[in-house]
C-alpha cells in the first residue's frame, strides 16, 4: 500500500468514526443473533432481542439528533482566525483571532490582512498550510490557522526587514500590534503574544 493508500485510508477514519462504529456495531449483532440461534433457549432469543432491537434504534436515533445539534452548535460559533506569513523558514509577520466569516473566506481574507499589515500587496508560493480548526478551550469560538509562504519580505513596512511583527485585533475593532527583533523559526504563543504587547506598550 503506497503514502496516497495511507493517507486516504486515514482521512476516511477521521471523518467517518462514527459510521464505521455503526457498522461495526451492527456486524456485531448480527454474528451474535447467528450464535444465539445455534444455542438451546434459542426459542426464546427473539424476545430479548426485539427489545434490544427496540432500545438500538432509539439510540442511533438520540445519536443522529445529537450529532446534528452538535454540528449546528459548532457552525452557530464564531470564528477567529491565526495567519503567519513566512519567509525562507521564519516568521516575518501572524495575526491572531482575526474575525473570520466563515472557512471559505481564509485564503482571501488572510491575504487581505497580510497586506494590511505589510502595507503592500503580497507575493507568495502557491503552497499554502492551513491546519485543522479546532474549538478553543473555553469553547466560545471556532479557531482556524492557516500559513502562506512569502517569495520576499515586504519592503513597504521598513520594520519587517529586520523584526518580527504581530498583530490582535480587539473585540471593538481596535489594534495591538507588537515588534520583536529578528525572525523565529517558530510563531509565538498568544500568551507570548499579549505578554509583548503589554511589554512595547
Amino acid at each position: 500500500m503506497n503514502t496516497t493508500d495511507n493517507k486516504m485510508l486515514s482521512f476516511i477514519w477521521r471523518r467517518s468514526k462514527a459510521q464505521i462504529a455503526i457498522v461495526a456495531a451492527y456486524f456485531i449483532v448480527g454474528i451474535a443473533v447467528f450464535v444465539l440461534r445455534k444455542m438451546p433457549f434459542a426459542d426464546q432469543w427473539d424476545i430479548w432481542l426485539e427489545a434490544y432491537i427496540t432500545s438500538g434504534i432509539i439510540f442511533m436515533a438520540f445519536f443522529i439528533w445529537y450529532n446534528e445539534k452538535k454540528q449546528e452548535w459548532e457552525m452557530s460559533l464564531p470564528k477567529r482566525l491565526t495567519v503567519h506569513f513566512k519567509y525562507q523558514g521564519k516568521y516575518i509577520m501572524s495575526c491572531y483571532e482575526a474575525y473570520l466569516a466563515g472557512p471559505a473566506d481564509i485564503r482571501a481574507w488572510s491575504l487581505q490582512i497580510g497586506a494590511q499589515m505589510a502595507k503592500e500587496q503580497l507575493l507568495f508560493y502557491p503552497s499554502i498550510l492551513q491546519k485543522k480548526p479546532k474549538l478553543s478551550e473555553n469553547k466560545q469560538y471556532f479557531a482556524y490557522e492557516t500559513e502562506f509562504f512569502l517569495t520576499n519580505i515586504p519592503k513597504m513596512k521598513t520594520e519587517l526587514q529586520t523584526q518580527y511583527m504581530v498583530w490582535i485585533p480587539g473585540q471593538d475593532g481596535t489594534l495591538s500590534e507588537a515588534f520583536r527583533q529578528g525572525h523565529p523559526e517558530a510563531p509565538l504563543s498568544l500568551e507570548e503574544v499579549r505578554q509583548e504587547i503589554q511589554r512595547t506598550s
